[in-house]
């Protein structure tokens, strides 16, 4: 099938194919009435209705082109609040609320480590040369004793440090939050 090709330089298409652009004299302007969309004016009479392009390449000679659908207006009578095409279970907050309150918990417990880096430069050196030397343990040790009270999963590069708080409700991983630090 590609054969007839492989002689052919890149640039130049096979010979079958025509690339070249269609002169004026081949699209046909027909108007087109609104509301009535299966019916078309004879190019002969004149209208003031707005001209359509048909283009004969890609519309077949007795095909009409349709108009976008509308939507119905709705009377003020009836109800405006939106429709949506799927039904969505009912709205219970519970999980949300007890979500926020198990990441304010996550936030004390960084606005702890963050007092302590902010407030002493010898704790900041510590966790550095540690963290420099790829000593986790002493690193988990440093920040534990905070005072925070959960697990943080730490991470950190020749750059800085990132600490990942993290907690559940009802058995089910509802919080997480990330505090990046750079040190270069």
């Amino acid at each position: 099938m590609h054969s007839n090709f492989v002689n052919q330089p890149v640039h130049q298409s096979p010979a079958h194919l025509n690339f070249e652009r269609p002169s004026l004299d081949e699209f046909h302007w027909t108007p087109i009435q609104p509301n009535k969309v299966n019916q078309i004016q004879h190019p002969s009479k004149p209208t003031t209705q707005p001209l359509h392009h048909i283009n004969p390449m890609h519309h077949p000679a007795n095909h009409v082109p349709q108009q976008p659908m509308q939507q119905p207006v709705k009377s003020p009578q009836q109800n405006t609040i939106p429709s949506n095409q799927y039904e969505y279970p009912p709205v219970d907050p519970n999980l949300l609320y007890k979500s926020a309150n198990e990441t304010k918990k996550l936030m004390s417990d960084a606005s702890k480590v963050l007092d302590k880096l902010s407030s002493s430069k010898d704790f900041g050196s510590k966790v550095m040369y540690f963290a420099e030397r790829s000593d986790i343990e002493e690193v988990k040790r440093l920040i534990k004793t905070t005072g925070i009270k959960r697990d943080v999963k730490i991470d950190y590069n020749p750059d800085g440090l990132r600490l990942e708080f993290d907690s559940t409700t009802e058995n089910v991983p509802c919080c997480k939050l990330f505090v990046t630090l750079r040190w270069r």
